[in-house]
């Protein structure tokens, strides 16, 4: 939804025609992304981020129409010992707007192979991407 102004020297007219635009614009995102918290990062990209708990995997939707960056931080007090998750990183999801989460822990405390974790914790994420009706 664009808002034109017919007096386009008048820059207090302007300003308000922007917080209009910018005001449409949180409306169409709040619907989208639900409580995950978003910000706008520049460059025609979107900011998105919340915490999910994740045994092993799991397919995040970040309320994006494409995902271009991610970030993960494993959060939390977690027991010690190798048995505990070691690993977290993610991969592209077939679902556009979407990525996977992957969790891992050791094997064995002999045995340092990677398996998926079997004890949820949580991940905090922030993906970067596009919207594309949020013009």
């Amino acid at each position: 939804m664009a808002y034109e102004t017919t007096h386009p020297m008048n820059s207090a007219r302007s300003k308000n025609v922007r917080k209009m635009n910018e005001a449409a614009r949180r409306v169409k995102l709040d619907d989208r992304l639900n409580s995950t918290e978003r910000t706008y990062a520049g460059s025609g990209k979107w900011r998105t981020r919340a915490a999910a708990t994740v045994t092993g995997h799991l397919e995040v939707v970040t309320g994006l129409d494409s995902v271009d960056s991610v970030q993960l931080t494993l959060k939390g007090s977690l027991a010690s010992g190798f048995l505990t998750p070691a690993l977290v990183s993610w991969s592209a999801s077939g679902t556009a707007g979407s990525f996977w989460v992957h969790v891992y822990k050791h094997t064995s405390s002999s045995d340092p192979t990677l398996l998926d974790a079997t004890v949820a914790c949580t991940v905090e994420w922030e993906a970067v991407g596009t919207i594309a009706d949020a013009d």
